[in-house]
């Protein structure tokens, strides 16, 4: 993969970390002064504007620019644009009760970080209403989910699965937020999740500036009314109330579209699909074919046990004219695939395969033991024997073949990662030649034999760059 060439999760967080504890020490240093608070708004104005050029245009290549702001789904809902707000409220409350409950001091500084920010807005004149506005509503929406939606979410997934990336970039989008965390992680993952689902990193920017704005505008609306009017305890109930509704019907869209977790990340996705409208003439030009079949040849190794391959020549063209040889070997010489009819009484054979089955996309890995993108139902492993772990976690993913450069998958007698695998109809594909072939995605070919109700076959397989 080519993508982020400029970019790596290391370097994002070095980056990231780096631009943050400088802007705080620029605060501290700044409030310890005495200046004007008007100059520490300025310097959180100018805090996003060198996150946008140090990641998004510095960090970028221009095609990956377009990419991470072009949207692969048309897509806009404004349910979702308004659920993070609402899931977000009901988690900070239930939030706060919990560490009010178990950490005391933890709950003091919680209530006290959201109290200095609602004061900040209440205190502030019309020019630093507008700063603030600027900052929290417009430039942070953006900039951040262009950082941690559209570059650090899609730079994880591009080794790890699509869950691991939504969970880890909500996680650090939260830490950056001290006392407030935990609320903010999970909008995170909210975000997270409406952005893959969608494929469209400006839903997510609006549903982001649709909760800073609501954040923004509740202190500058209660600082006009009574914390203890008869409106307040209202409209607190009210939204209580909605907070719930809200958090049930996304978590009915969450449940019923988590299937999405599977996908590639929308930056990966419209990659694929930007492939595919490149002209044929292009695309043949562009295309490599890498042979990933063994040799078939006399006295060849074989599994032990296994008849040995035997290749001999029984006509000549010096002699007769014409040559041919003859062949004979086992059904598992050689680049070779098993099916389930192998070790399950009853099980498919190679003629209950649709041939659709012996091609798609495939991840080529180091060892079984690598991150397996979600959604590769293929995976090709250049070393090392499977365990059952693994096996059982490709089971619960859907993987549907797995080869090995191995005569065999596994070493154990007998052979129980093979029944596993074969009595949920996963194709196995041994004795690969990978060792020229580099780690990545790619699309697979391979083709048994036409072998009368094979539990095995000889085959020949190639990959598609």
């Amino acid at each position: 993969m080519t993508e982020f060439r400029n970019m790596s999760v290391t370097k994002f967080l070095l980056l990231l970390f780096g631009v943050f504890f400088s802007y705080i020490l620029l605060v501290v240093i700044v409030g310890e002064s005495g200046a004007p608070q008007n100059l520490i708004y300025i310097l959180q104005i100018l805090f996003y504007v060198v996150l946008f050029f140090a990641f998004f245009n510095r960090g970028l290549t221009s095609q990956e620019q377009k990419k991470v702001l072009t949207s692969d789904k048309k897509t806009f809902s404004l349910p979702l644009m308004m659920a993070p707000f609402f899931i977000g409220s009901l988690v900070s409350v239930l939030y706060g009760l919990v560490i009010q409950f178990l950490f005391p001091s933890l709950f003091e500084s919680y209530l006290g970080a959201s109290e200095s920010i609602e004061l900040m807005i209440e205190q502030a004149g019309y020019l630093q209403i507008g700063m603030i506005f600027l900052a929290i509503v417009v430039l942070a929406p953006i900039v951040e989910e262009i950082l941690f939606r559209g570059i650090l979410f899609n730079l994880i997934a591009k080794r790890k699965s699509t869950l691991f990336a939504m969970i880890t970039s909500s996680l650090i989008f939260g830490f950056l937020h001290a006392e407030t965390m935990v609320p903010t992680a999970v909008i995170g993952f909210v975000l997270c999740f409406i952005y893959h689902k969608t494929g469209n990193l400006y839903l997510a920017m609006g549903a982001h500036a649709f909760n800073n704005f609501i954040a923004f505008v509740m202190p500058l609306l209660l600082a006009q009314t009574s914390e203890t009017s008869a409106l307040v305890s209202v409209l607190g109930v009210l939204l209580l109330l909605a907070n719930g509704i809200i958090t049930i019907l996304f978590a009915r869209y969450l449940i019923k579209n988590w299937d999405s977790i599977r996908e590639r990340t929308p930056f990966f996705r419209l990659s694929h699909n930007q492939e595919g409208d490149i002209g044929q003439r292009d695309k043949e030009a562009e295309k490599e074919i890498i042979d990933i079949t063994k040799h078939i040849s006399h006295g060849m190794e074989v599994y032990p046990g296994d008849p040995e391959v035997v290749v001999e020549e029984k006509n000549s063209i010096s002699q007769d004219g014409f040559s041919l040889r003859k062949l004979s070997l086992s059904t598992h010489s050689g680049t070779h695939m098993d099916f389930p009819s192998h070790f399950i009484e009853n099980g498919k054979t190679a003629d209950d395969f649709e041939l659709e089955r012996f091609f798609g996309e495939t991840a080529v890995v180091s060892s079984f033991q690598d991150p397996i993108p979600y959604g590769v139902k293929n995976i090709l492993s250049k070393e090392g024997y499977l365990t059952e772990d693994r096996a059982r976690m490709f089971l619960k993913n859907g993987v549907q073949l797995i080869g090995t450069v191995h005569e065999s998958i596994e070493q154990d007698y007998p052979y129980p990662l093979h029944k596993l695998l074969l009595e949920s109809d996963i194709i196995i594909l041994e004795n690969l030649e990978l060792s020229h072939v580099e780690p990545g995605i790619y699309r697979l070919a391979v083709l048994p034999l036409k072998i009368e109700g094979a539990e095995a076959s000889p085959c020949r397989a190639v990959l598609f760059r």
